[in-house]
C-alpha cells in the first residue's frame, strides 16, 4: 500500500513504475479481505460460547464506533496535511469543517467502509451460526455486488467515491467466509493445499494476463471481464481474490520456514497495528511526495525514498505497541479507559495541529484578488467611424457617454 501510494504521489520508480503502480497492485483488495478474514476466524468461534453472541456483537459494534472516531480525528489531521502541501485554496472555517467531518462529507471513504461493514457483521455471524442459513451471506453479497453495477445510484450511497459499500462488501464478505472456514482448511492434507495453491496461482496469472495483455501485445487470453478499481468491477475483484489466495495458500505451505523468520517478526507489528499504520502512512506518503516534487532532478533515484517511508510506517507500529504496553501497565484495572483514551487525545492533537497550520497557511496565502469593475464601452458603429458623418472630425461623446465609461 505504501509503495502504490508513493507512485500515486509522483515518486519516480523508473523501470519499476508500472510494475508497482499497476501490475502488482492489489493492496486495497487484500486489506479489505484480511479485515473480514480476521473477524470470521476470531469472532465466529466465540459466538458458540455461553453468552458469547452478546459479548461478540457488542464488541464489534464498539469496534465500529471506535473506527468512526479514528476516522474523525484522522480526517481533521488530513485537512492540516492538505494545507501544508498547498492542496487547498483557503483555510476552511472550523464550524463548517467539523460539521462536514461528522457527516462524513470530508475525508476518505475507506474507514467509513469499515465502520459500516463491521457494524453489519453481527448479522452475518448470526446467519453463519445456523446451518440452514450459511449459504445466505455469500448469495446476498454477490447479489448486492450485481445490484450495485445494475443500478448506478447505489454506488453513491452512503459514500461512493472510491470504496462504495455495495461493491467492496464483496471483498470483506469473501474474507469473512474464508475466515469462518479456516479450521476446515487447516485440516486439509498437504497435497490438497498444494493443489489449491497451484490452482489459485494459475487463476491469478490468467486474470493478470487478461488485464494487462495489451501492454505486451498479447492477443490472448481474452476474457469477458472488465478490470477497473473505481468502481470495483467483477474482473478486478476476481483478480484480487486470485492473488490474495495465492499468497495465503503458498505462505501456508512455507510457514514452517517462514515462522520465526526475522522479516516476519519485523513486519508483524505493522499487522497488529494496521489501523494506526494506515492513518500514519497517509502522512508519511504525503511528506515523501512533497520531497519527491522538490527533487525531480534525481530521476529514478527517487525510488530510494521508499526505504525511509516503509521504515517510518514500521516505527509508527513500534510506537503504538510501546504505547499499548505502557498504558496496560499504568492502568490495568481500567482497560476501557486505556482503550478509549487515545481517541480524545488524538482529536485534541488534530485540532491543535489544524489551528496552528491554519494560522500559518492563512498568512502565506495571497489575499483574494479584488473584483475588477466592469467598464462599459458604448458600441461604435460604422457611422461613428465615418469621418464624413461628423464633418471630418473624430466621433464625439456627450456627458452620458462619459458617465458610462468612467466608473463611479
Amino acid at each position: 500500500m505504501v509503495l502504490v501510494h508513493l507512485v500515486y504521489e509522483g515518486v519516480n520508480f523508473g523501470p519499476l513504475q508500472r510494475a508497482l503502480g499497476e501490475y502488482t497492485r492489489f493492496a486495497a483488495g487484500g486489506f479489505v479481505f484480511v479485515a473480514g478474514l480476521s473477524i470470521g476466524a476470531i469472532f465466529l468461534p466465540r459466538t458458540f460460547r455461553p453468552n458469547g453472541r452478546r459479548t461478540v456483537y457488542f464488541s464489534l459494534w464498539r469496534r465500529a464506533f471506535y473506527i468512526l472516531c479514528v476516522h474523525y480525528a484522522a480526517t481533521l489531521s488530513f485537512v492540516s496535511l492538505d494545507l501544508i502541501r498547498g492542496m487547498r485554496a483557503e483555510v476552511p472555517h472550523l464550524p463548517p469543517l467539523m460539521r462536514d467531518i461528522l457527516l462524513l462529507r470530508e475525508g476518505g471513504d475507506l474507514l467509513p467502509l469499515y465502520v459500516i461493514l463491521v457494524a453489519a457483521t453481527p448479522v452475518v455471524l448470526d446467519l453463519l451460526r445456523r446451518p440452514r442459513w450459511r449459504w445466505l451471506p455469500a448469495v446476498a453479497s454477490v447479489g448486492l455486488f450485481a445490484w450495485g453495477h445494475a443500478w448506478e445510484p447505489a454506488l453513491r450511497f452512503p459514500m461512493g467515491q472510491n470504496f462504495p459499500v455495495v461493491l467492496w462488501q464483496l471483498m470483506f464478505t469473501g474474507g469473512l467466509l474464508f475466515g469462518a472456514a479456516l479450521p476446515r482448511y487447516n485440516a486439509l492434507a498437504t497435497r490438497t493445499k498444494t493443489m489449491l495453491a497451484a490452482l489459485a496461482c494459475v487463476i491469478s496469472v490468467v486474470l493478470w494476463a487478461a488485464d494487462y495483455r495489451s501492454d505486451f501485445g498479447w492477443a490472448y487470453p481474452r476474457l469477458p471481464l472488465v478490470f477497473c478499481k473505481t468502481p470495483l468491477s467483477a474482473g478486478e475483484a476476481l483478480r484480487y481474490f486470485g492473488l490474495t489466495f495465492t499468497i495465503i495458500f503458498s505462505t501456508d505451505l512455507l510457514w514452517n520456514r517462514l515462522n520465526g523468520n526475522r522479516v516476519v517478526k519485523w513486519v508483524s507489528p505493522i499487522g497488529r497495528k494496521s489501523l494506526g499504520c494506515y492513518v500514519g502512512h497517509a502522512w508519511i506518503v504525503g511528506v515523501v511526495g512533497m520531497i519527491a516534487h522538490a527533487t525531480t532532478g534525481a530521476g529514478a533515484w527517487q525510488m530510494m525514498l521508499a526505504i525511509p517511508a516503509v521504515v517510518a510506517v514500521w516505527l509508527v507500529a513500534i510506537a503504538l505497541e510501546w504505547n499499548s504496553s505502557v498504558t496496560k501497565r499504568i492502568a490495568p484495572p481500567t482497560p476501557t479507559l486505556s482503550r478509549w483514551l487515545p481517541i480524545p487525545l488524538a482529536c485534541s492533537a488534530a485540532l491543535v495541529l489544524f489551528c496552528g497550520v491554519g494560522v500559518i497557511a492563512a498568512r502565506r496565502m495571497p489575499p483574494p484578488a479584488a473584483e475588477s469593475q466592469a467598464i462599459a464601452i458604448p458600441d461604435i458603429t460604422d457611422d461613428d467611424l465615418d469621418t464624413n458623418s461628423n464633418n471630418g472630425a473624430p466621433p464625439s461623446f456627450d456627458a452620458a457617454d462619459a458617465a458610462d465609461i468612467i466608473p463611479t
